[in-house]
Order: structure tokens, then sequence, then C-alpha cells
């Protein structure tokens, strides 16, 4: 039964990340084409780029917290 639910959240998530996926790519070709100032483009890269350190780093400082947590909860 396992197996069947690992799988069924396997395509889950496979849907949710086309879907989540697709309309950046539009979004990233229509960029690429605009008549935009170089440095607004820049700009906007570096605030997104930014904006994912900042989100990778708040999810493993909750699985950090989350360990720490389980383990004082053991003991």
């Amino acid at each position: 039964m396992d197996n069947v639910k690992n799988a069924g959240v396997v395509f889950f998530t496979i849907g949710v990340v086309i879907l989540l996926v697709y309309p950046l790519y539009l979004f990233a070709i229509d960029f690429v084409d605009a008549d935009m100032p170089v440095v607004i483009k820049v700009g906007l890269v570096v605030m997104f780029f930014g904006l994912v350190i900042v989100m990778v780093q708040l999810v493993r400082e909750r699985i950090r917290d989350s360990k720490a947590e389980r383990k004082s909860l053991k003991e």
C-alpha cells in the first residue's frame, strides 16, 4: 500500500511542478524578448536569486530546528 501512496505523491508533485514551471517559462521567454533596459533586467534577476537564497535558507533552518526539537523530545 505504501508504494501506491508514494506513487500518488510523486505524480501529484510532478503535476504541481509542471503547473508552476510552465508560467515561469513563458515569463522568461517574454522577459528575454522585452525592450527593457539592461539595468532593470539585471536587477530583477538579482532579486530573484536573492529570494531563492532566502527561501532555501529558511527551509534549511526549519529542518535543522525540527531535528533539534525531535532530539530534545527523545531525551
